[in-house]
């Protein structure tokens, strides 16, 4: 149980990490308080949005009664977003790279009989 001193000599104290106990035999112990937690072990920094978009067209075409063509175009990163690096250990995020691929677009062509 913690217990400040009648005297009062607990405002010096003020935000510190002391404490006052009171022993089993009545005499109060000033002593430091350590919870081995650091005080910023809640807080945390939002990283960079690493989002990506793709997008896929495709163009189905008729030849005969039973065979068609169809066209197909892949886009990669459609919006060419470079990303942002996450952050180091020491909460440093560089420019000097890019954290996603360029864009690129892959285009198909199938026959379908």
């Amino acid at each position: 149980m913690y217990a400040t001193p009648a005297s009062g000599t607990a405002i010096p104290n003020a935000e510190t990490n002391n404490v006052f106990i009171t022993l089993k035999n009545g005499n109060t112990v000033q002593t430091p308080l350590n919870t081995n937690l650091h005080p910023f072990r809640n807080q945390y920094f939002l990283g960079p949005f690493s989002y990506g978009q793709n997008a896929t067209m495709f163009k189905s075409i008729s030849l005969t009664e039973h065979t068609r063509l169809r066209f197909e175009a892949d886009f990669f990163n459609v919006f060419n977003a470079q990303g942002l690096n996450q952050p180091n250990a020491s909460g440093i995020s560089s420019l000097q790279t890019s954290a996603k691929a360029p864009r690129s677009i892959q285009l198909t062509l199938r026959l379908f009989y």
